[in-house]
């Protein structure tokens, strides 16, 4: 497993997303289709303009029957996976607005992703998101004197940085009380995340969640599984 933290100016993680060993089919992939570079690129600037994630039924099917052409045999499966392993790349990169150059240095410390489509992811990240945002911010702001800020020049300290999951520990307990209430008496349970960071240092992250939030919570990592996992 990986997990992917989202880490503010001051290097302090704010929330982390755990993925299913899944990615490193998506990253393996990602590999073999950058061989058929226009189609790749051209695979890869649709995810980033498609935040909705529709990426399912002929669009599948077009970019299998393309990538076929590497010699290898590019099922659908293949190419959804390929989709929603990327998805999910640029779902913290957009956050943040990050750096191609930030991003680059984090797809190539902590996966499989290899030089050559590292290449590729970021420099459609900077033509069709950064680039883009900065047209759009210029004219928005058009007859206005204050200097524009490029989206690309955000630092590199708001960065998505991918880490390895080492542990993870979880117990579950009784709020007894809280502020609004003296007999709460509600359960809750407490995840200790312990993370690789691409220093190589380790940290620990405690987290609590009522039952209700840990329920969601279990059928999102369900439903990512289910997307990343090959049938």
């Amino acid at each position: 497993m990986y997990a992917l933290l989202y880490t503010s100016h001051h290097h302090q993680p704010t929330s982390s997303i755990i993925i299913h060993t899944g990615f490193n089919k998506a990253c393996t992939n990602i590999n073999a289709a950058r061989c058929v570079d226009g189609v790749f690129r051209d695979l890869v600037e649709q995810v980033i303009n498609n935040e909705s994630r529709v990426h399912r039924g002929k669009m599948v099917e077009y970019y299998a029957e393309k990538l076929c052409v590497t010699g290898m045999k590019f099922q659908e499966v293949d190419a959804r996976n390929i989709f929603e392993g990327l998805h999910f790349v640029f779902v913290g990169a957009r956050r943040f607005h990050i750096s191609a150059k930030a991003l680059h240095s984090a797809l190539m410390a902590s996966t499989d992703i290899n030089e050559a489509s590292s290449k590729v992811i970021c420099e459609s990240w900077q033509q069709e998101y950064l680039d883009a945002k900065e047209n759009e911010a210029k004219t928005s702001k058009e007859g206005e004197e204050e200097e524009l800020v490029p989206s690309s020049i955000s630092t590199e300290n708001e960065a998505l940085a991918i880490g390895k999951l080492c542990n993870l520990d979880w117990r579950v307990g009784v709020s007894m009380s809280s502020n609004s209430c003296n007999d709460l008496k509600a359960p809750y349970v407490g995840l200790s995340i312990e993370v690789a960071e691409m220093s190589g240092e380790k940290s620990r992250h405690t987290i609590e969640l009522s039952m209700l939030e840990f329920s969601r919570l279990h059928s999102s990592l369900r439903d990512a599984m289910k997307k990343l996992e090959l049938s």
